[in-house]
């Protein structure tokens, strides 16, 4: 009974104010008492309680809320289920604005990060580079190429040391790269490569005018053979070099130009 009083109240009043709204709306300039007093007299009515219907259904009149002791708790106006609705709705609102706050990413610590020697003596080729001997070339006899024995099959397993070179230096079956020229050389099958020279990085003569003039011919042999000293290149760049050294030419190949450098410090470290 209580619900269905609280409807009844909240359309009764409704209909009041939009009555009255229309009301001043269309006798724009009338006495704003009289507006006055007609939605007062709604409210009244609607007010007032239903004595008649509790009466005629045998149950005890409903007094005002208004006149209930003041240790009587005050009826809630707004119905349960309502309140409950309203409840939910703040509840996934709070939720909706918590999920949708980026959460902060927290900020890395640094750490020390490890100093690096970046002096000439980090760096092993420079340090090689500044270990080797200064001095002018003193040959003790005139070269000659016959003093190198060269090409041998020094592990025995069937190749020379040019079909050695050739074996390692073919890419797929692509072929050649000329470091000196940048020239791709196919060759004519397997390890044939007529057109391609095997040559020594500090030349024979390089070598023997810088110290080998001195050697047993032993060592002569090995350095001949060293695959550190050795490269397949063009035969027409490998003339192009000769017996000069890197202070006289050097490729035209800006990469073959570094491989020839580290290479030829590589090789005159390794042999003093």
């Amino acid at each position: 009974m209580r619900k269905l009083l609280l409807h009844g109240l909240g359309a009764i009043i409704a209909i009041g104010v939009i009555s009255g709204t229309i009301g001043t709306i269309a006798g724009c300039g009338e006495d704003e008492d009289e507006t006055i007093s007609s939605e007062s007299v709604v409210v009244e009515q609607a007010n007032k309680p239903d004595t008649e219907s509790n009466e005629s259904s045998g149950g005890e009149v409903n007094s005002d809320p208004m006149d209930q002791p003041e240790n009587d708790p005050v009826p809630d106006p707004v119905p349960q289920e309502n309140k409950e609705e309203a409840e939910e709705q703040s509840e996934e609102l709070e939720q909706s604005e918590a999920s949708s706050t980026p959460t902060p990413t927290p900020t890395p610590t640094p750490t020390q990060t490890p100093a690096v020697d970046q002096s000439p003596s980090g760096n092993t080729l420079l340090a090689k580079l500044d270990a080797l001997t200064i001095s002018q070339e003193s040959a003790i006899a005139p070269y000659d190429r016959d003093e190198f024995p060269h090409w041998d099959d020094e592990d025995g397993d069937g190749l020379n040391t040019r079909l050695e070179v050739l074996q390692a230096q073919k890419i797929g079956d692509t072929g050649w790269y000329s470091r000196w020229d940048g020239i791709w050389y196919e060759g004519e099958g397997d390890l044939s490569a007529p057109s391609f020279d095997i040559d020594h990085i500090v030349a024979l003569s390089e070598a023997w005018d810088s110290g080998a003039s001195e050697w047993s011919a032993s060592d002569r042999d090995i350095f001949a053979d060293d695959l550190l000293n050795l490269v397949a290149v063009s035969a027409s760049s490998n003339r192009s070099k000769g017996g000069r050294d890197a202070g006289e030419w050097l490729p035209s190949d800006p990469l073959g130009k570094c491989f020839l450098s580290i290479r030829v410090i590589e090789v005159k470290s390794k042999w003093e």
